[in-house]
Parts: structure tokens; sequence; C-alpha cells
């Protein structure tokens, strides 16, 4: 151990001031001014000066007519000074002159006496800190007790009590109760709290004992049993007070303070008196011995030792006021006779102080003052806490404790930090290295603890993202699924397709008219007009079809909304909104197919409307009808008029077209509406499973992936390999929906979800070739999210995603500039 001498400070007590709330019996027999103004009698005995002699002895009345109120005589001006018994509280302040002067006459013979001093009680004290009646116990711990936290981890002694009359609220500020703890609780959370920001470079031991002295008598409060004649306190020769055979107990919670707390409290001495009835009978003493030391280790091996002491002292009482008898007499006399040793040892110190030292300070005279001695006058950076009562019934008491008070702020202690630096022998140097390498070992775990648990969080965090990602798609799935507003969105979307196919359809037949008939006939200038109708028609509706509506608008709404608060979840990458774009885009790629495949279905049932079809072929009906009719006659003659009659007749139809078209949609939109309901359920179910295998696919090495069944084009009427495989299965053979029927003489492949463009085979096919397309492989394309989704997610690059496809109807028209 190296010879370096400490280095020492001079500090001085703290000293603060607490002023206790009024009780509820006090606040109940408080005067107020007018009851001390008013009601003002001289021969009232509460009015008697202290120290004043009466030549006339007047009867005291019984207590029975003796006044029972009570008056504040604490004034906390603000947060440093208290006036003690203001003169605007004190009834004698408003007594005349006179009056005093002869109540306080001096006996004959000893001259004129000042009456400044016994006029007015008034008087003012300066204190570190001042609490009112109105302080919480945070604010007396944050000023009394906190900042001697940084100084015990320095290696600096520290000592709080709480020194105060009986009944004055000194345990309730030391220990609190559960709901409102005081300063013990406090300071060890703070303590453990600083400690664990110090973890990673200091190692700390902690222990803590606790005791009382009972009758001058020193008791374990921890293990009772142990005979308190083994309790001694001893000096060792640096001068430290220690009591033998205590015992100490480690500390590594708070929840282990305060259970050690709680069980030293259950074996405290307490009793009820007639100024407490809880009242501490004896002085509780809580030290926590620090011990701590570099976490790496070194050649020479430093430690610093430091003691935290939090002492509960018992109240001072009078023994007329508490009218105690028996044993409870002669606890309150040892009571007394501790605390007036103290008293007596601040005095002392406070004459020392002033005289340069050399003065006897009588740390004998009670064990408490032997405990205290180096809180008071040694090496100890010391709080002490005056708790005082805003009540006259105190009125001695609070004076004298002011005073003491004021005394022991002018005692001066010397503090010196206490550490020790050890070399290391050359025969420990293996004990280091193996020290070191329990340190590295336990860095190592920690490291790896933490990587853990932010890999955990990381991985909840991107869970709960992708959960909500996938809830807010499906939530809109599930609204365009059964919505019934949605669902008549998309059949009439359905029937203005069918729609326009019709009305192309009968354009071709005006069109092969026209070609036949002469420019200047009657026919080809009907034929005309209807023509530029139904062209018109047709833009009008291809206008309507990509008009914006609600089925956009709540794609565009759940962008906007659910969007933003997905960006505000914890875990939110970039790669979550290319995911959730193209999840988007494949809602609404899917209602458009389910649109288109709604409009397949809706023209196989035109072809079965005979008004329509009538309709759709009048020329060449007309036409068969007419021949069949010739070649009926005997002289096979063509009547030409009758033909053109009937051409006429049929072109006069046309008129009507739209009215019939009506007619079959409301038809439809029944079916439809009916079909709606009886597949709902399976639908559901169907989706389900094929949104549940695409979320498998993220886990599936590509290598393994299965490839999806992919809409290709066939120039011959054979099913596709998805109708083959199913019919095999024993399925009825699905019909066919020939998109040039719907988009005529177009390469309509843009329009399928086709993923894989790399088949060189469907380049070679011509605009002229037909898709052939089952409704039920439609239908897979319109429900199925496939694998293909969720592999922009996440290591697909934004340039990699496909643009959302847009089914426009004016760029699919044909009939338009023929």
């Amino acid at each position: 151990m190296d010879s370096e001498i400490p280095h020492t400070r001079q500090s001085s007590i703290v000293v603060s001031v607490r002023v206790r709330p009024f009780t509820a019996h006090e606040r109940a027999h408080l005067v107020n001014e007018q009851t001390i103004f008013g009601n003002l009698q001289l021969g009232d005995p509460n009015l008697a000066l202290p120290g004043v002699e009466i030549s006339t002895p007047t009867k005291i009345a019984s207590s029975r007519h003796r006044p029972q109120g009570v008056r504040q005589i604490v004034d906390c001006v603000d947060d440093k000074m208290l006036i003690f018994d203001p003169a605007e509280n004190n009834p004698l302040s408003r007594i005349s002159e006179n009056v005093l002067n002869s109540i306080t006459a001096p006996p004959s013979g000893h001259g004129p006496r000042s009456l400044n001093s016994r006029r007015s009680g008034e008087q003012k004290f300066v204190f570190d800190r001042v609490f009112d009646m109105h302080a919480s116990q945070e604010e007396v711990y944050e000023a009394t007790t906190r900042p001697l936290l940084d100084s015990v981890l320095d290696g600096f002694n520290s000592t709080v009590f709480a020194y105060g009359a009986t009944g004055c609220g000194k345990t309730h500020t030391v220990s609190g109760t559960a709901e409102n703890p005081g300063i013990i609780f406090l300071t060890m959370q703070e303590l453990f709290a600083k400690m664990e920001q110090l973890k990673d470079t200091k190692k700390f031991e902690l222990t803590a004992s606790y005791l009382e002295i009972y009758n001058e008598s020193i008791r374990d409060l921890l293990e009772p049993e142990t005979p308190s004649k083994k309790l001694v306190l001893r000096e060792d020769a640096h001068r430290h007070i220690s009591v033998a055979n205590l015992s100490h107990h480690p500390l590594f919670t708070v929840e282990n303070v305060m259970d050690l707390v709680v069980k030293g409290n259950i074996n405290r001495t307490t009793s009820a008196t007639d100024a407490n009835e809880t009242s501490s009978r004896s002085h509780a003493v809580l030290q926590v011995h620090i011990t701590q030391k570099n976490r790496t280790a070194e050649l020479t091996e430093d430690h610093k030792f430091a003691t935290l002491s939090l002492i509960d002292l018992a109240g001072s009482e009078r023994a007329s006021a508490t009218k105690n008898r028996g044993e409870r007499l002669h606890e309150g006399a040892n009571i007394n006779r501790s605390l007036l040793a103290l008293g007596n040892c601040i005095n002392a110190l406070c004459v020392g102080g002033k005289r340069g030292g050399g003065f006897h300070v009588p740390y004998r005279d009670s064990k408490l003052t032997r405990l205290l001695k180096f809180s008071l006058g040694g090496n100890c950076k010391t709080v002490m806490i005056v708790c005082i009562s805003p009540t006259s019934n105190h009125y001695d008491e609070t004076l004298n404790t002011l005073k003491y008070a004021t005394r022991a702020k002018e005692i001066k202690t010397k503090i010196i930090r206490n550490h020790h630096s050890l070399d290391r022998h050359v025969g420990s140097y293996l004990k280091m290295i193996t020290e070191q390498r329990q340190e590295i070992e336990e860095l190592r775990s920690r490291e790896r603890k933490m990587i853990d648990l932010e890999l955990s969080r990381y991985k909840i965090s991107r869970e709960r993202v992708q959960m909500s990602v996938w809830d807010s798609v499906q939530s809109l799935r599930q609204n365009y699924k059964t919505s019934e507003k949605f669902h008549h969105l998309k059949v009439i979307k359905s029937l203005m397709l069918c729609k326009r196919r019709f009305l192309q359809m009968v354009g071709v037949e005006l069109t092969v008219l026209l070609k036949f008939t002469s420019p200047n006939s009657d026919i080809h200038a009907n034929c005309m007009a209807l023509h530029e109708q139904l062209v018109q028609k047709v833009k009008n509706l291809e206008q309507s079809f990509d008009s914006p509506d609600e089925l956009e608008s709540a794609i565009e709404h759940t962008r906007q909304v659910d969007l933003v608060k997905l960006q505000e979840m914890e875990g939110w990458a970039e790669s979550d909104l290319v995911w959730y774009e193209s999840l988007l885009s494949w809602v609404s790629e899917s209602v458009r197919n389910e649109i288109l495949v709604g409009s397949s279905l809706m023209m196989e049932r035109l072809m079965e409307d005979r008004v329509l079809m009538d309709r759709l072929k009048f020329v060449s009906e007309t036409l068969l009808s007419f021949t069949h009719t010739a070649e009926g006659n005997e002289d096979h003659s063509f009547d030409f008029d009758s033909l053109t009659e009937q051409l006429h007749g049929q072109i006069r139809d046309l008129v009507n077209i739209d009215d019939e078209f009506d007619r079959f949609a409301a038809s439809v939109q029944m079916t439809m509406a009916g079909m709606r309901d009886r597949t709902l359920v399976s639908a559901e179910a169907l989706q389900e499973r094929d949104f549940r295998k695409g979320a498998l696919s993220l886990q599936v090495p590509h290598h393994r992936r299965q490839t999806r069944a992919k809409v290709v084009k066939s120039s011959s009427g054979t099913p596709s390999p998805v109708q083959r495989s199913r019919a095999s299965q024993g399925s009825k053979t699905a019909k066919k929906v020939r998109w040039s029927e719907v988009l005529p003489g177009n390469d309509t492949s843009s329009m399928m979800m086709d993923e894989d463009n790399s088949q060189p085979q469907h380049s070679t096919h011509t605009a002229a070739s037909e898709e052939d397309v089952s409704m039920l492989d439609a239908a897979d394309s319109a429900v199925a999210p496939s694998e293909g989704i969720y592999n922009l997610h996440p290591t697909l690059a934004p340039r990699d995603i496909p643009p959302p496809r847009k089914v426009s109807l004016t760029a699919t028209a044909l009939v338009r500039g023929k």
C-alpha cells in the first residue's frame, strides 16, 4: 500500500429546515386573526410572557375553561429564511406599552428593564434551505441528499440525519410510506442508477447495517437476537468508529435495501404517547458501505471506500406534555439525555471553531454522539434536516430546535477521500491475467446479448411493419370483395365493356352494309347516321370507363392515410414502400381483371339473348331470310324492294338498342348479385389459400419455387396447360373467353399478368392471333397474389418493378379511324 498523504478539504454542515403540515386536530383548533385579536383578555394565562414575575398571583382557570386554540408560529419567507413567532400572529403585539410596562415592571432596585425582547417573540432564522409545509418528499430529497451521491461515489463519507422534537415528521422524512417514499428509498434508487451507468468501468460492493440506540444500548435491527452487550462501539487506529459484532448484509438491488429497511423498522422500538401515536423511542442508523475498484485489472489497484449514513433520531419531549409514566418516562429521559449530549457537542464544536480548535468536545457523553463523532466534526459531509412544528403548543421545542440548527451551521468538518492504492506482487500477475480474461469474456457475453437483443427487437419491429402492411392491403381487398358499393361499380364497368363490344359488333354490321349500298340511297344515309352515333357512344363509354371513380380513389385513400401511419412505425424501411406499392398495384390489377372477366361472362350471356342477337346480325339474318324465301319461289325471283323495306325496318329497330341493352343489363345485375352471394365464401377461402402460399414463398429458396401458371397466346383452339391440368382432375372443361372479342384485332398481351417476358415464343405471334384464356385461369389471376409479388420484397430494386398497367379502351379501339 502506498504512503500517499490524502488531500483534505473543509466543509460545513448543510442545515435544512422542514415545517410539517398541520394535523387534522390542529387545523380544527387553529385560530384566525379575528379570534386572536378580538377576544384578547389580559387574564389569559396563555399570554403570560416567559420569565416574567407577576407580583399579584392569579388563580389559574381550570383546564375545562382554558382556551384550546393554537396559532401558527412559523412563517416561511422564502426557501432560505423563516420567521419564528411573527408579530402579525402574536397577540402581545397589540397590547399597549403601558400595560406591558405594568406587567413587566422590574423589581425594586434593579433599574429599568428593556421591553424589546419581551414585547414580541419574533425572530428571523436563515438556513441553507427552508421547506414549507407544502413541500414534497422529492423536493426535500433533491435539495438535501441527492447532491451527496456524487461525493459518496468519489470516496467521501456522507451523513444525513433528521433532528427535531417528537411528532414533527422525522420518520416520515427519512422512511416515508409505500405511496410517498422517503429519502432512504429515493437515495438508494438513484445510487443504483448511477452505479449502473458506471458498471462498464467500475466494480462495486455494497453492504448495509441497521441498528438502533435504545436506552443507551445498541440493538441490531436486522439480527435482533444478537445480545446488546456484544454490540460495542470501537475506534480503530485510523479513528474510525465501528460497532463490533454488527451484522452486514450484501446489497444488489434497490429491493434488497427496502426489504432490509422494512425488516428493521418492524424490529424497531416504537410506542404511543400523548404527543405522538407512533413515537420512535430509539435512534435508528442505516449505514451503507460502498467499495469500488476499477473493472480492468492493473498492476496498481485503486480502491475507494465510503459510508453513507441515514439517521432517524428520536424526538425530544417534555414529560409534562407527554404525561408519560413508568417505562415511557425512562425512555424519554434517555432520549433527552442523548439529544442533550448532541446539543452540547454542537455547542462545543461551534465554540472550538471560533477559538481555532483545542476545545474539548464531549463525544463520550452518549453513544449517539460517539457514533456521530465523524459526522459532526470529522471526515464526513453532513446534511442536517431539522423538522419543526408550526403550532404554538410546540413553542419552546421549536425555538430550541431552531437555535441548535443555527449553531450547527457554524460547524466545520475536514473531509478526506477514502482512497487506497495496492501494488500487486509479482506472484499475483497470474491472478490479474485471469481477472482480465474474465472481464473480456464478460464483455463478449454482454456484446452478444446486446446484439441478440437488438436483432430480436429489429426482427419484431420488421414483423410488425410487414404485418401492418399486409393488414392494410388485406383490408382494402376485403372492402373490394364485400362492399356492395364496390361490387355495383365493378358490374357497371363490366357492363360498359360489354356494351362497348356489342356496339362495336353492331357497327361492323353497319360497316358491311355501307360497303354494298349506294352512297345516294336512303339506306346508306341511315346507316351512316347510325354508324356515327354508335362511334360516339363507344367514345363516351371509353371515357366513362377511363375516368377516375371510387374504385381508384379507394386505393389512393389507402395510400395517403395508411402509408403515413406505416412510415411512422419503428422498423420501417424503404424496401417496405416498394413492397407496399407493388401490393397496391396488384390489388388494382386484380380489380381490373375481375372487371374483364365479368364483361366476358356478360358477353356470353348476351349471345344467348335473342333480341340483341337479332340486332347484332340484322344484315346477315335479313339476307339469309330473304334468300330462303326467294329459293322457295318457283321462279327464284328476288324482290329487291321487299329486301330494302326489311333492311329499313331492321335499321329503324336499331334506334331502340339502348333500351334493349338496359333491359339486358338489369337482368344481368340481378344474376350477378345472386352469383356474388353464393360464391363469396368459397372465393374467400381460395384467395386466403393463395395468399398464404405466396407468403410461404418468402422463405423458400429461389430455385425451389414453383413457376406460376401464365396466360400465353395460342393460335390453336386447344386448352391451355392450366385447363388441361384441371380437366385431368375430373373438373368440367372451362369456357373460353376470347379477349379478341373484347378488344378486337389488338395484341392484348400487355393486359395479362405475365411477369416472365423472357420466353421467345411469345414474340412470334402476330396481332391477329387469339388468346385462349379460361375463365378459371382468369379468376386465378384475379385473386392469386403469386410469388412474384413477394419477390419484390425486400430484394427487388425499384427499377425492377413493372409500372401498373391501366386498361385503356381508347388505346385499343379498332373501329375508330376505319
